[in-house]
């Protein structure tokens, strides 16, 4: 069976990731190192997350 995975949502905090396999979904939140105050700095911070 295929994952399926997906950004739930992103906030000040971190960002959600929803993945799925079948009828399983998880969720998970992954946590900034620091607090973001505008949608490039979220940006940057997941693209820190994805590619350390």
């Amino acid at each position: 069976m295929d994952h399926i995975v997906g950004f739930q949502g992103a906030y000040f905090i971190g960002v959600d990731v929803r993945i799925s396999k079948g009828k399983e979904v998880k969720t998970y939140r992954f946590s900034f190192k620091a607090q973001v105050k505008s949608g490039f700095e979220a940006k940057k911070q997941i693209q820190q997350l994805l590619y350390p």
